[in-house]
C-alpha cells in the first residue's frame, strides 16, 4: 500500500522524496526531544493541563529563533502528538538516542505500511498505534 496515510493528510506521502519525509520526522523529533522532563512525565501521568502546557512552550521556544516556513504548523502538531500519545521521559529519551532511526522508521510506516520492526518495541507500537503521525509529518514537511 505504498502512499497509504494519506487519508487522514492531504499530502500523498509517495510523492514526497525520503530525505525530505525523514527530514521531517527529525525536526518534529527534535521538537519532541525539546520539551522539558517534567512536563513529559505530567503528560505520561495524563494530566490536562499540562498538555496545554507542551503546546505553549514549543511556542514560546520557537518564537527565539528564526522561523522556516511551515515551522508553527509543526510546533502544533507536535504539540498535539505528544499530548495524544502521553509522550514520557522513557520514550523521549528513545527517540533522541535513535533519532535517525526512529526518523526512518516512521517515515517508511507513512509511507509503505512497513512495520517498524527494527527498533525498540515500544517506539514500534507507538509508531504503529498513533493516528496523529501523517498530520505530524504533514505539518513538518
Amino acid at each position: 500500500m505504498h502512499g497509504a496515510g494519506t487519508a487522514a493528510s492531504h499530502i500523498d506521502f509517495s510523492k514526497v522524496s525520503d530525505e525530505e519525509g525523514e527530514a521531517a520526522i527529525r525536526k518534529a523529533l527534535d521538537l519532541i526531544a525539546s520539551i522539558p522532563e517534567p512536563l513529559t512525565q505530567r503528560l505520561e501521568a495524563g494530566d490536562q493541563k499540562a498538555a496545554q502546557e507542551v503546546e505553549d512552550f514549543l511556542k514560546q521556544s520557537s518564537s527565539t529563533q528564526p522561523t522556516p516556513r511551515g515551522w508553527f504548523q509543526c510546533v502544533a502538531a507536535v504539540g498535539k502528538f505528544a499530548a495524544e500519545n502521553g509522550i514520557g521521559v522513557a520514550k523521549v529519551y528513545k527517540i533522541v538516542k535513535n533519532s535517525a532511526k526512529v526518523a526512518k522508521a516512521v517515515w517508511d510506516y507513512l509511507n509503505d505500511k512497513k512495520y517498524p520492526g527494527h527498533i525498540d518495541e515500544g517506539i514500534a507500537n507507538l509508531i504503529v498505534n498513533s493516528t496523529r503521525l501523517p498530520a505530524l509529518a504533514e505539518a513538518c514537511l
